[in-house]
Formats: structure tokens, sequence, C-alpha cells
């Protein structure tokens, strides 16, 4: 290399290399203060750009005079007007109008001790980073006003754009022997801001029907409906479609708020079995459930209170069916803020006879009601039904502990009908109970438009559970159910579980559970093993007796083998099974697969018999789509009312790990987007970060966004390769370009006085330069320029050319 292109390069190679001096010999070297003889010269100030951060932010980037001792700032005003709670401005001005010391030995290095980065002026003081050009503002509390912290107590609004989002899902049940009963539904939410248009439709056997068509604004803590909504449910009293009106206050805006949840659904199978889940005829969900007591997943079932219709499928085609009362209970209000509810509105029929077009009966409903807690663990509630023929009351209390829940209800009414309702649930680290019961006496049977309103109900259900040991489970089940056009069905008996041996992926274990069904005594005895090789397949097999008074003993026993694969979008896990038991034998295939697209699952048995052939099936779907400044996106892992889409650019081959409120959620790789799906009424704290270690210039930091239901957000990202610039920059006669901030940089950073520039960039084909005059140039990087362990190291001059600024007519 030539002697000229050295001398060009070489205050850069000092730089870097002082960096690398060990601390020791820092301490060895004695310093004195000013400048040695015949370098004078460095003690004069110079012109420089400084960042200037206050609070921990950076308030701007100001042109300054710095000397080895002091900085002073050209143009004060500007940082006075950038900080808003500053009193006494004329004295802060005087002070900083004159030259301000450093205070370079208050900088934080790693040998710094606990007082570091720590400044109590009289006024007004800074500490100055001379290697990074930046200043920390530090300001006497008395020349600063006092601001108010109030937080709001409500979520805060959300962007006044358009967006929405649709849920695409369904589920088909049937088999060879009959006709396949099918749902297909799709939940549209437009919105604006926090206003928004929901629209919710199912197509199934019976025809095409709009469940629901409404417009609603949340806000601070209210919310406003009108149009096709389901009514507020109570605990013994069902909800209701209504053409109408709501007023009520919402605890979905209030940053406090509590939510309860709802009774769980158990039933027994003696064994393997599809089961699905109709309310008014409407298929919600069918899949297959192991033998034994299964708790049915109820994730699909809408709030509210209503009756339900479980259909359970057997392996040899017999169909039987049971009926419950189902409750998702409604959030419970924040403490010092009741909920309160007003409904008006004409009862929609129940038959699916309306079809597209929604059919109405001449009955009308008013709903009235508070809920409200008198402290943390104790509230009451009060509600008030209206109908033509009589009035209703329901009230209740309910108590909540951190391993406790409990509430009770009583409901009576002008035409003598009375009720009541218990239930009870504790979680606790080796005693688990929950108990739920219920009864209603209707005097006399209420007008058609009020029957899905209120029944003849006695319904009661209990599990208890004692954990011994770590392995051992001992528990009982009791249930109880009687309504109007359904047959009376019980249940009771203690239960056994024992996991007997485990080593990693490998299990076996015992399961007894002795019952009384039905008027039958049933004993069951399941012996169960599984073994999987690491995370990508396994095998798994059972054995089981069954023992009913009268009706014989059944022993049953399968395998079953399955397979996982995954990657980071797609996941598929399928399985095959053989099974024996008195009918004869069967076999099954199980399949679920899920992308960035959607998710479907799938299962299907063949069994074999002497008098029958029968092949069952059940299926679920779904699909999300998202819409954001018209343009639409297509998939999502999961399925919610509102969406983030992550937008990740720029030239570095890389996947980001995507983290929602410091969770890992998703992955996304530069170069595409990836829509995640997230319950609305949150604030949501969303970063990236690569998988794998790099050199890469990204933002690091959280993105905030509030979402409401339908709102779509989109948070834009660029992920760069990240290089170390080191060259000297000359204007176009050749001089060097003095004190020129690079706006390619994060960190403020400008040449020095000769023109050199040693940053931290991106891959970039051009760096652009501000001049002291608001002028700007540019340099044009030759192409293909080789980098040497990620350092850009220019030996000839760059020269940045002028941009002409056409003139505004």
């Amino acid at each position: 290399m030539e002697i000229s292109s050295l001398k060009k390069i070489f205050p850069s190679l000092i730089i870097i290399s002082a960096t690398t001096l060990p601390c020791e010999l820092y301490a060895k070297i004695q310093t004195i203060q000013g400048a040695p003889l015949g370098f004078e010269e460095l003690e004069k100030p110079r012109p420089t750009v400084i960042a200037v951060f206050y609070g921990g932010e950076l308030i701007g980037s100001f042109h300054a005079q710095a000397s080895p001792f002091t900085v002073q700032f050209d143009e004060p005003n500007k940082i006075i007007k950038s900080i808003s709670s500053l009193i006494q401005i004329d004295q802060v001005k005087t002070i900083l109008s004159k030259p301000l010391p450093n205070n370079l030995e208050l900088v934080c290095t790693n040998k710094s001790n606990e007082n570091c980065g720590i400044l109590n002026p009289k006024i007004i003081g800074i500490i100055f980073n001379e290697s990074r050009l930046t200043a920390e503002l530090f300001i006497n509390k008395n020349y600063l006003s006092i601001v108010s912290n109030n937080e709001s107590r409500y979520l805060p609004l959300p962007e006044e754009k358009f967006g929405s989002v649709y849920a695409l899902n369904g589920a088909v049940t049937g088999s060879n022997s009959d006709t396949a009963n099918y749902s297909f539904n799709n939940n549209a939410i437009f919105s604006l801001g926090p206003a928004r248009l929901a629209m919710q439709a199912n197509l199934s056997n019976p025809g095409l029907r709009f469940d629901n068509a409404n417009a609603s604004l949340e806000k601070n803590g209210w919310n406003s409906t009108v149009g096709l909504f389901r009514s507020f449910p109570a605990q013994l009293i069902g909800d209701q479609s209504l053409l109408g009106i709501s007023l009520t206050t919402s605890q979905l805006t209030v940053l406090d708020k509590y939510k309860s949840e709802g009774n769980k659904i158990i039933l027994y199978l003696p064994r393997r079995s599809f089961v699905s889940i109709y309310r008014d005829q409407q298929l919600y969900s069918s899949r297959s459930y192991e033998a034994g007591n299964q708790e049915i997943d109820t994730g699909q079932l809408p709030e509210g209170s209503y009756n339900i219709r479980l259909q359970i499928q057997e392996s040899d085609g017999t169909t039987r069916q049971e009926q419950r009362f189902f409750t998702k209970t409604p959030e419970l209000p924040s403490l010092g803020h009741p909920n309160y509810y007003a409904q008006l509105g004409q009862i929609r029929k129940t038959e699916f006879d309306d079809e597209l077009v929604p059919e109405f009966t001449n009955e009308f409903l008013l709903r009235l009601g508070s809920q409200f807690r008198l402290n943390n663990n104790f509230g009451l509630n009060i509600g008030l039904l209206g109908f033509s023929d009589r009035a209703m009351t329901e009230s209740g209390i309910f108590w909540i502990s951190k391993a406790n829940r409990f509430s009770f209800s009583g409901l009576t009414s002008t035409e003598d009908d009375w009720g009541w309702q218990a239930s009870y649930l504790r979680s606790q680290e080796r005693l688990n109970a929950a108990i739920d019961v219920r009864k209603l006496w209707m005097n006399n049977v209420p007008l058609p438009g009020y029957s899905d309103l209120t029944d003849f109900i006695t319904q009661a259900s209990a599990t208890i559970s004692f954990a011994v040991r770590s392995d051992i489970t001992l528990g009982g089940r009791v249930s109880f159910s009687e309504q109007t056009f359904s047959l009376k069905t019980t249940s009771i008996g203690p239960y056994f579980d024992w996991r007997i041996w485990q080593s990693g992926e490998t299990i076996l274990s015992l399961n007894a559970s002795f019952a009384e069904v039905n008027e039958f005594t049933e004993n069951s005895v399941l012996l169960y093993f599984s073994h999987g090789f690491g995370p990508s397949y396994g095998v798994s097999g059972m054995a089981s007796t069954t023992s009913t008074l009268g009706m014989g003993q059944d022993t049953n026993a399968g395998v079953k083998a399955w397979g996982r694969k995954q990657d980071v979008s797609d996941e598929i896990l399928m399985s095959a099974g053989l099974n024996h038991d008195k009918n004869g034998p069967s076999i099954s295939g199980d399949t679920s697969w899920s992308n960035r697209i959607g998710y479907m699952q799938g299962a299907v048995q063949q069994a074999y018999g002497e008098d029958f052939d029968t092949l069952n099936y059940a299926s679920n779907f779904g699909l999300n789509i998202a819409q954001h400044d018209k343009k639409t996106y297509i998939g999502g892992s999961e399925s919610a009312q509102s969406a983030v889409i992550v937008d990740v650019e720029g030239d570095a081959d890389h996947v980001m790990n995507i983290f929602v409120n410091n969770t890992e959620y998703s992955q996304v790789k530069v170069g595409r987007n990836q829509v995640i799906y997230l319950q609305p009424f949150n604030t949501y704290r969303i970063r990236i970060a690569p998988q794998k270690s790099g050199l890469l210039d990204y933002e690091s930091s959280d993105k905030k966004v509030t979402l409401y239901p339908g709102n779509v957000a989109k948070l834009k990202w660029e992920i760069n390769n990240f290089y170390v610039f080191v060259g000297k920059i000359v204007d176009k006669y050749g001089k060097a370009l003095k004190y020129a901030m690079l706006q390619e940089s994060k960190t403020p950073i400008n040449t020095d006085e000769n023109g050199n520039l040693q940053a931290q960039i991106s891959q970039s084909d051009r760096l652009t330069f501000t001049l002291k005059n608001n002028k700007t140039c540019q340099v044009d990087l030759p192409d293909n320029h080789p980098t040497i362990n990620g350092v850009l190291l220019f030996k000839d001059s760059l020269v940045c050319k002028p941009v002409i600024q056409l003139a505004v007519p």
C-alpha cells in the first residue's frame, strides 16, 4: 500500500487500536492538564454535531463546539423547546448558552465505579461521550414542573384505520350408514378504530343462516350495539337472539379486568367414540375421544347460557345423545366499577325455518341488570327480564380467591317460577374439585317465543381428585341430568390413576373406574403404554376390560403408531391404530395438519362385525384471512378477532423469531411476512430476534400495538447485513468534507475535521450526508466492493456529490 494511502486511513487505525489497549496500561500513563508545547491548537473548540438524550430518550441532534474539557451548544433554544417540563427557562438558557463542563470522567465504562452516569447539577449539566458524540442532559428538580403520572384505567384507542378479520371454520361428521352432518361458519369483523361491524353466517344441513349482524362501538368502558345480537346471559336463564339495541358497560377496555370461566362438561365413554357438539341444531365441533371419563373440548362454543346436545357415535355405529346445560359466564367487574346492561329487542325464531332471511316472533324481551364487587373477593349480581306474560328476576353472589371460586343464584317470577344454582371450583396443587348444581321449576309453560330461555332443569355434576403421590391420583365423579324432551341420565363412581413407570419418552400407566351408569353397574380397567422415539415418532398400546352388570364383559385391545413432521411454518401429525373388542376388529386413522395458511384435523374408523360394516369419520378445519390497507393476507396459526402483520424486509438471509410480550410466538423469514392473530382488547409489545447469531442491523426494541375487534396492524422491520465503514469523504473539489452528518446511521455520527469517517452501516449503494447549511450530498459506493471480516475499507477518497433540490412552484 502507498504511503499516501496509509496517511489517509491512519487516524481510523489509531482509533481502532486504541480501543483494544489494556486498562492496566492506561493506569500507568501519567497525564497532565492542557496541551503539550506546540499542540495548543488541539485545545481550541471544534465544530461537531451531538446527539442529546434526556431521561433516556433522544430529544434531537444539535450543532455544538467541543473542546477537550467543555461543550457549548450553538442553538440552546432548540434544546429548551424539546423539554416541555422546564420552568425558570431564563436561568436555564443562561447556563445552556455558556460552555458546559463535559464531565468525561463520569462516562460509564467496564471499569467505572457505581457513581458513573450520574450528575447532580445546580441548574443544568451534561455528561459528554466523545467517542460516540452523545450527551446525556441532567436538570435540577427545582427547574422542572410536576408531571402528572395518572395512568388511564382504559385501554388506549387503536389507530383510526380500516381493517377486517375473517375466520372460516367448519366440521363434518357421519358414517357410511347415515347422512353426513356438516357446518361451515364464517365470522367477519370490519373495523375503523374502536367501531366495528360484525357478521356471522352458518351453512349446515338445514340451510344458510345469519347468526349475528350488528354494528357496535367499544370505548372507555361502554359498549353500544344495534342489530341482530345475543342477549346478556345469566346462570339460570339462557340468552336469546334479538333484533334490537343494547347499551352496556364493558370490562373489555378496562385495564384491571377480571374474568371467570365456564362449567366443565365431563362425559364417560366406554370405548373410543366420536363426540359432536350441537347448539340449536348447529354443529360446532366433532372429534374422537379415547375411552374413559373425558373432558369435552368446548372451546368453539360462544359465551352465554344455553342447552347443548352431545351426540356420541361408537365404533359399531351405535349413536346416543345427551343434553347438558352449558354456561360461559360473562366477565366479572373490577372493584369500584359495576357492570350495567340494558337490552331491548324482538325475539328471533329458534327453529331453522327462516334460513337466509331472519324471521322473528311477535314477542319482545327486555333485559336490565347489574354486577358489582364489594371487595376483591366478594360481589353481587341482579337481573330483570320482562316478557309479555311474566317478569323474572335472578340475583346471586360470587366469591373468588386464589384457589377457590363459588357462586350462588336464585330465580323467581310473577308466575311463581322458582330456581337456584350453585357452583364451586377449587384448584390446588394436590386437591382439585368442580361442583355444579342447578334446579328450575316452571309453574306453566312459557309462550313459544320464550321456550329456549327457560326450561324444567335438574342437573348436577361433581368431580374431585386428590394426588396421593406425584404418580397416584384418586378421585370420584357424579352427574345427573333431567330436562324436558331429554332422557334422565345418571353416573356415579370412583376412579384411580397410577403412572406405574416412566423413563424419558416411555410411560406405563393403569386406570380403573367403577360407575353406576343409568342403573347399570360398569367397571373398567385400562392399561396404557406409550413410547416416543424422540419428538418425531412414537407408539402406544392399550388393553382394557369393561364389565357391565346384565350386559356381559367387553375386552378391548389396541395399538397405535404416530409420527410428526415440523419445520418453521408447517406441522403434520399422523397416527394409525388397530383395535379389537366384542363387536370385532376395527382400524382407525387420525391426522392433523397446520401451516401458515390454516389447519385441518381428521379422523376415520372402519369397524368390521358379523352383522355390520361401519365407517365413521369426522373432520374440522380452519382458515384465517386479514385485510389491511386494501391488501389481503391469508393464513395464521391461531384464530382470533384481531391480527398483527409482521413484515420483514432486507438483504439478510435469516429466520427471525417473533416475540409477543417477551414470549416466543412464531417465526418469519426475511423477505416474507407473517400474520399472527391475537385476542382483542389488549396492548401488545412485539419484537423480533434472529434465530442464529450474525452481524445484523435491525431495530431490536419493542413495538407497541393496541388491538380492538377487527383491527389489523402492520409492523415493519428492515433486516440488513451489518458493516463497519472506514474511509475519507471529500466534496466535488476534492476538499475534506468537515463535520457532515451521516443519515444512514441510526446513532448520530459525522465526519471529523479531515473528512474521515468510521461508522456502522447497513449494506448500501449510497451514503447521504447533511451539511451544516442543511444542504445534502450523496456518495455512490463502488459496486461489489470486497469486505474484510465485515469491514468496508476504502483507501481512496470518496466524492460526495451535491443533491439538486428542485424548487416547488
